[in-house]
């Protein structure tokens, strides 16, 4: 199976000589505001900005999914023996390492090394479990060896057939492993490598497939093989998926709007299913085996574009080739570096905060960001808390995190131009509206609104 990959990425970057460290986004009549274009204005204000340009919509609200089971995972494994469990729990972790930092490539970073031989110490759970309530998919069939003609001896005797000895029966299952995620996280810190949330972008995928007498595209309960693999290999990757729910007939994509890779027509379809971002896959089935040509689309992001290939019994493969390709592009964007210190402080006001019940859901949301080392209140009023966050990443990573989320949204008045638009779709014609006050030297300053 081969990979090719086309286009190009953008990168946000962090202006470290910055002197002003206040911005705050405020509704009118709350507080004094300048435009973007005071005199004391930074590249590094324009950054934030554009962070929050890029991820608020028209609503105000980026859909996106918590991720559930990102420390969790599944190994097949052929007995309970102490010494199979150990090796099975060293795989687990390569498998973890991968889905919570998005590279393929972590296992084998050199500052783990010493992480799976203690593995035993990150584990907080394991259990065995009947292969049949597992994820794990069938291993393929082995290929079966074409018969051999019988050879005749001199006189016209066959030798008797070989005695073979049955083989031993295998019970095969699963080992499901759940570990420490704190400690996970802390050994990727200090190892220097980036962390991927729980919070992450919501992927459609769309699998439109052409057979010699017959084309359709995939949908959600379709129960087909492909739906499958693609749940199956999302869920190793940690990126959670939506397939199309509506066919041709029903208003959904036509076939040769994904056939000739629309975009426009493809983003309206992953928007109506609160998506992020989509995946298209193009495949030709034929009888030698299978071709995809893969392309994802993000909103202001140019395309990218991959092929996998492999003969008829290759399905899988080629299908995993897809969602892989997928997860690494969103994991180089939205995984972060994250610092093992506390050292930068965040006041962030949320208004809306009527009852007790909010408050809480506030203090949880925060306490459960991988960027947030500590949090605690630093002034009340009637219907808005200030909280002083204590974060390991930079302002503007934070920014894009809780963008993803649902639970809080930027308040916004003043219209900017949102400088990413010409990444836009043809046609497009966004921009986020954002206030901007006066800066200080003061602890960088936020404001959002709780969404109910």
């Amino acid at each position: 199976m081969g990979i090719n990959w086309s286009g190009n990425g953008k990168v946000f970057s962090n202006d470290e000589d910055v002197g002003v460290k206040m911005i705050a986004l405020a509704a009118p009549g709350i507080l004094p505001h300048t435009a973007l274009t005071h005199p004391c204005a930074t590249q590094w204000q324009a950054v934030l900005m554009t962070v929050l340009c890029v991820w608020v919509g028209a609503s105000g609200v980026v859909r996106a999914a918590d991720m559930e089971g990102l420390y969790e995972t599944e190994v097949r494994v052929f007995s309970q023996s102490a010494t199979e469990r150990q090796e099975a729990l060293r795989t687990a972790l390569g498998e973890i390492l991968v889905k919570v930092t998005s590279q393929r490539t972590a296992p084998a970073a050199p500052g783990l090394a010493g992480a799976f031989k203690r593995v035993d110490q990150m584990v907080q759970q394991y259990r065995y479990r009947p292969l049949a309530e597992s994820r794990l998919l069938p291993l393929p069939a082995a290929p079966v060896a074409p018969a051999r003609a019988a050879v005749r001896k001199p006189g016209g005797v066959s030798p008797p057939p070989p005695v073979v000895s049955p083989s031993p029966v295998v019970r095969e299952q699963a080992l499901w492993v759940n570990f420490d995620s704190a400690v996970v996280n802390k050994m990727l810190r200090q190892a220097g490598l980036p962390l991927w949330g729980r919070t992450r972008p919501a992927m459609l995928v769309v699998l439109a497939v052409e057979e010699p007498s017959n084309r359709y595209i995939l949908l959600a309960d379709s129960g087909a093989e492909a739906q499958t693999i693609f749940e199956t290999r999302a869920w190793w990757r940690g990126v959670p998926i939506v397939l199309p729910q509506r066919a041709e007939a029903e208003g959904g994509l036509r076939f040769l709007e994904v056939w000739n890779n629309s975009q426009e027509a493809v983003l309206r379809v992953a928007a109506h299913e609160r998506a992020d971002a989509a995946l298209v896959g193009r495949a030709t089935h034929q009888k030698t085996g299978w071709q995809v040509r893969w392309t994802l689309f993000q909103p202001r992001e140019q395309p990218m574009q991959w092929e996998s290939a492999g003969d008829a019994n290759s399905m899988r493969s080629t299908l995993e080739a897809g969602i892989d390709g997928a997860a690494d592009v969103l994991g180089k964007r939205f995984a972060q570096l994250l610092s093992d210190k506390a050292g930068n402080i965040v006041l962030i006001t949320v208004t809306d905060i009527v009852t007790l019940d909010h408050y809480a859901k506030v203090m949880d949301y925060f306490k459960s960001l991988d960027e947030v080392a500590d949090v605690d209140v630093r002034q009340m009023h009637a219907n808005s808390v200030t909280f002083r966050i204590a974060a390991r990443s930079a302002t503007e990573t934070l920014v894009r995190t809780i963008a993803l989320s649902k639970k809080l949204s930027p308040v916004v008045s003043t219209v900017i131009a949102d400088p990413l638009a010409a990444d836009a779709p043809q046609g497009s014609n966004e921009s986020a509206e954002i206030e901007v006050p006066a800066p200080t030297s003061a602890a960088t300053e936020l404001k959002y609104q709780l969404l109910q």
